[in-house]
């Protein structure tokens, strides 16, 4: 959980919770979250176990520790630390004495992690782990992979039914083309779950997520692509379980395979909706919800700016956005406000997910993710210089090029060739030159951990999921025929 460090600057509260949180190693933070989870709000039974896990800790995590007690506010201090003596001044350089440093701790950890953010967490870590044990046990090569996600899809479906969710297995066959527009045979299997009313014409928001991953071979465990969508899921899941939908109005959770494979699933599920006559009135999907300052939403009107599989054969097209779209993207918006959380502009670029599938069929969509403000930049310049690659390679002749090569060509014809290749060498090393974002580079490699999973980011990015599903079942009940 990548966190702010500590400096001599008294803070708030929240501040200062997520300082102690960045300070504990990984497996400590595990280790209180499920401390949290399992007790909930008893602070009987959170106390001595969140007192019992820093007084383990090493040397160094304790004076870390002490430092931040000592460059707390005085103004509130705990009341074991008040009673103890508090440090008379915000940026006092003096250790606390004796144990108050460590009832301090204890008592801001018991309210660090609201509940549903532990779980969450704990949810995330699970996959993490399933991905792991998988990897670690099979041999290098493609086999790796493939166990990884079987590992992965095994554990989702477990959390779902632990939960108490009725689970659907959507198998599927399809022939289509990969991320690398190799046209191939893909066989996988989608999971759904469904809430509210399940008879025939009834009103329906589906939210999805895609539980593979890429990159085991370079040691990432998908922590954040896309452990996080998925356990976004979970934790609305856990919310609607419960909660009485408005008549005539149902939400659909789907986890897609073989996403990193060229949206496979999501296609497969398209297909397969469209032909039943079922599809969702507006899908909304998640992606990489572990870490960014900030929102993006992904609309219709973006899809045709990231071109993936078949879609590379079919000549670009502009899709309307419904007026359920739309209202749908309004209260995000409305929701992230609520909630502190800030939607970054993104017009003219496009989140690279599975929502495409969903509106490369007109089906209405929305994708959503959390990015840092200056990685939407240079995201969009790729993805516009990656556009243009594509153009100049499919105005290359490459029909020719043999000929060109063996000098068969007439001259016309020749410097016709010639002024196609250096077009599409020069898209190529724009390409090329142009910087990675953090939010792309550290993915599908080693960098993609369970530590860099932001859960406070990712628990707020949930709250505006939830409040914006039970907004847009709300304007369905009150105007059915919108």
């Amino acid at each position: 959980m990548p966190l702010p460090a500590p400096n001599d600057v008294p803070s708030t509260p929240e501040r200062q919770k997520d300082q102690l949180l960045s300070v504990l190693p990984a497996h400590d933070q595990l280790a209180l979250m499920k401390i949290l989870r399992d007790c909930g709000p008893d602070a009987e039974c959170s106390h001595p176990a969140i007192r019992a896990l820093l007084e383990r800790q090493p040397g160094q995590v304790r004076h870390q520790i002490m430092q931040l007690a000592a460059r707390t506010e005085p103004a509130a201090p705990a009341p074991a630390a008040a009673a103890a003596g508090w440090p008379p001044a915000a940026t006092a350089a003096v250790v606390p004495p004796g144990e108050v440093w460590l009832e301090w701790a204890a008592t801001l950890l018991e309210s660090a992690v609201p509940l549903e953010q532990a779980r969450l967490y704990l949810d995330v870590a699970d996959i993490v782990r399933a991905t792991d044990e998988a990897r670690s046990g099979s041999p290098e090569g493609p086999e790796r992979e493939t166990a990884a996600n079987a590992a992965r899809h095994q554990m989702i479906q477990a959390l779902l039914e632990r939960d108490g969710h009725p689970v659907e297995t959507r198998p599927f066959s399809i022939t289509t083309r990969d991320v690398q527009g190799v046209r191939m045979r893909f066989e996988g299997r989608n999971l759904l779950v469904t809430f509210g009313d399940d008879r025939p014409g009834s009103r329906t928001l589906m939210l999805m997520a895609h539980g593979d991953m890429t990159g085991a071979e370079d040691g990432s465990n998908g922590a954040n692509d896309n452990a996080s969508g998925v356990g976004a899921l979970l934790a609305v899941a856990r919310q609607l379980r419960t909660a009485l939908l408005p008549t005539g109005t149902r939400v659909q959770l789907l986890v897609t395979d073989l996403e990193e494979r060229g949206l496979i699933g999501a296609q497969a599920y398209v297909r397969q909706c469209l032909a039943q006559s079922n599809c969702p009135d507006v899908a909304l999907n998640v992606d990489m919800l572990g870490r960014g300052d900030g929102m993006t939403i992904s609309g219709s009107d973006q899809q045709d700016m990231y071109r993936v599989g078949d879609a590379l054969d079919a000549p670009a097209r502009r899709i309307p956005v419904t007026a359920t779209e739309a209202r749908l993207a309004a209260l995000l918006r409305e929701a992230a406000q609520e909630a502190g959380l800030t939607v970054h502009d993104s017009a003219g670029w496009t989140m690279q997910s599975d929502h495409l599938a969903f509106q490369r069929e007109a089906v209405p969509a929305l994708g959503v993710t959390l990015i840092d403000a200056v990685d939407v930049g240079r995201e969009r310049m790729r993805q516009q210089a990656r556009a243009a690659l594509l153009a100049a390679d499919a105005a290359t002749p490459w029909e020719r090029f043999d000929d060109y090569v063996a000098g068969r060509l007439d001259a016309a014809t020749r410097a016709a060739v010639e002024a196609r290749l250096d077009a599409y060498d020069q898209a190529v090393e724009a390409y090329r030159a142009l910087p990675h974002s953090r939010y792309a580079a550290n993915i599908h490699n080693g960098y993609d951990q369970l530590d860099q999973f932001n859960s406070r980011q990712a628990f707020a990015a949930v709250g505006v999921l939830e409040r914006a599903i039970v907004d847009w079942l709300a304007a369905r009940e009150a105007n059915p025929g919108d």
